[in-house]
């Protein structure tokens, strides 16, 4: 790679955006504006607010982390949780964490547990 003026330039400013993503990012984190809106849609802090989750276009099928049930995407992005096991339990439906990042002693509840009760 040759490092030239036009290299020094592009890196500079390109480096210059990128910090202000991250700042803007955390921001995002720090205020949480849209907490309401958040826990509604099942998500964490950070998966709500992450811009930077791509996935293919192809339609995917998971299973539910929880409960089993089969889970179908529009694309391969997945969540690991459905929406409905991560509404009861307060659970991040992308990544799993708590939506507030509490550790709970019983963080969840699951089918198989259920059904030996």
């Amino acid at each position: 790679m040759k490092y030239d003026r036009v290299t020094y330039e592009n890196k500079t400013a390109n480096m210059r955006h990128r910090e202000k993503l991250y700042l803007r990012f955390a921001k995002k984190l720090s205020e949480d504006a849209d907490k309401k809106l958040r826990i509604a849609k099942g998500l964490c802090k950070f998966c709500y607010y992450d811009s930077s989750r791509i996935g293919g276009a192809r339609m995917t099928h998971a299973v539910c982390a929880l409960c089993e049930n089969e889970i179908t995407f529009g694309n391969t992005a997945i969540d690991v949780i459905c929406p409905d096991c991560a509404q009861r339990e307060g659970i991040c439906k992308h990544c799993g964490a708590d939506v507030n990042y509490v550790i709970r002693r019983k963080p969840f509840t699951r089918k198989d547990v259920q059904d030996e009760a």
